[in-house]
Order: C-alpha cells, then sequence, then structure tokens
C-alpha cells in the first residue's frame, strides 16, 4: 500500500515539474534549476515558480514566457497541489502544508521538502514564503558568483 502511495506521489510531483517545464519549450532559455512551491489548505491554494540561469534568478516574466501560458502553469500547478493533498487524504495520511519542489535540469532529479505548518495559524502568508525562498536562493547565487 505505502508503495502505490508513493508511486502516485512521485507520478504528480514529475507532472507537476512537467507542466512547469512545458511553458519554457516555446522560449530560447536554459534553465539550470526550477523552483516549484505550493501551499495548501482547505480553503486556499497558492502555487508560484522561478528559475536559475546561471546565477541569476527569473521568472516566467524575465524570461519572456507569455502570461497566458503562465496563468495555465498556475492553474494546472494549483491543481496538482491540491491532488497531492488529496492523495495523502486518501491514504490516511495528514497532507502537508506547504511543498517545495526544486529540479535539477542537468540530472533530472527532483528534491521535495513538505511542511506542515499551517501559514493560516501565523502572520505570514504563503507569497511571504515564497519571497523568502527566493530571496534566500538569490543570496546564494549571489555568494556562489561572488566566489568565483
Amino acid at each position: 500500500m505505502a508503495e502505490v502511495f508513493e508511486d502516485k506521489l512521485k507520478d504528480l510531483q514529475g507532472r507537476i515539474v512537467s507542466t512547469c517545464l512545458e511553458a519554457l519549450e516555446w522560449i530560447d532559455a536554459s534553465v539550470d534549476k526550477t523552483y516549484i512551491y505550493g501551499y495548501w489548505t482547505r480553503s486556499m491554494v497558492f502555487f508560484n515558480v522561478f528559475f536559475t540561469v546561471g546565477n541569476s534568478i527569473m521568472g516566467y516574466g524575465k524570461l519572456g514566457v507569455a502570461d497566458d501560458l503562465v496563468l495555465q502553469v498556475f492553474d494546472l500547478g494549483s491543481a496538482g497541489v491540491r491532488e497531492i493533498a488529496d492523495l495523502f487524504v486518501a491514504n490516511d495520511r495528514k497532507p502537508p502544508h506547504q511543498y517545495k519542489f526544486v529540479y535539477d535540469n542537468a540530472t533530472h532529479s527532483v528534491d521535495t521538502d513538505y511542511s506542515y505548518n499551517d501559514l493560516e495559524k501565523s502572520k505570514k502568508g504563503p507569497y511571504e514564503v515564497f519571497t523568502a525562498w527566493k530571496d534566500k536562493i538569490t543570496k546564494e547565487n549571489t555568494a556562489k558568483r561572488s566566489g568565483d
């Protein structure tokens, strides 16, 4: 039973990553890593993405992806986050509230980080958490650039 759950979870994660990457097929850009953040509660879903290109942090807008395509990715990504929560519930598991996926485009590997921290009980919203994560990665990349 746990193996079926893990397989379904891995499939859902892969679909979310693929959705984010498909939007890049229409532009001439090569991203190094894809950072995906999702937040879920029964009353709210939040989804956003950013990328590293070299040591730069970029969103879809800076990469030149059309707004209508970005909206489709966000809709599908939000639906994917809901599906993951539903999978947890269907398997009698408490669903995480926060989802962070880091996809390495060179190795084709995904690192995941789930958190059960319900932001509705804190002063931070999902956008603030997403922005803080993006800022952290920006600082790490700036440090790498300075160290080169």
